[in-house]
Formats: C-alpha cells, sequence, structure tokens
C-alpha cells in the first residue's frame, strides 16, 4: 500500500483545440490555491501458476479520497446543484 498526492489541475496548461472546440473550464476557484488529493495505490506481487502463465499482475487498484458535493451557491463558473470534487479535509490538515 502506498499513497500518492496529486493536484487537480495545473497552474498553466496547455490544449491543443480544432477551432470548433471550446476551450475546458478549470474549476479551481483559483490559480494560485490548487487543492491537493490523496489517492492510495495497492499492489501485490504477480502471481504465475505452474506453465509460468501471470494468472495475477498485482495490480490491485488506485483510489481517490475525495467526495462528492452538491454546489450550495451558484457562481460564474458552475450553477448551484453541480457536483464538485472536494478532498477529504482531515487527510489534509
Amino acid at each position: 500500500i502506498d499513497e500518492k498526492w496529486f493536484y487537480l489541475t495545473r497552474k498553466t496548461e496547455r490544449y491543443y483545440l480544432l477551432s470548433d472546440e471550446d476551450e475546458p473550464l478549470r474549476t479551481c476557484r483559483s490559480k494560485n490555491n490548487i487543492p491537493k488529493l490523496m489517492f492510495p495505490a495497492v499492489t501485490a506481487r504477480p502471481r504465475f501458476n505452474v506453465e509460468g502463465v501471470c494468472i495475477f499482475d498485482g495490480k490491485i487498484g488506485c483510489f481517490p479520497l475525495v467526495t462528492y458535493e452538491r454546489a450550495k451557491r451558484s457562481s460564474v463558473n458552475r450553477q448551484a446543484g453541480t457536483i464538485e470534487v472536494k478532498p477529504i479535509a482531515k487527510i489534509t490538515r
């Protein structure tokens, strides 16, 4: 078991878009305050049978420690009631 921290987005992002595509919206409140999320990753050693064929590759999963909450108020970026991804508070403190 290992834990890995990721940022929700990057501070500067570049996109290659077609002429009819819209630019993706950043869901963070500020580019200077990007939330950090923790993902515990679980692995094991691979298992092989008698013939040497891999029957289990050792990858169990990578699980986000987040909560999905509905937005209480509307903002410029989203409507009220839109589901947001928020980190679990006790891990980040």
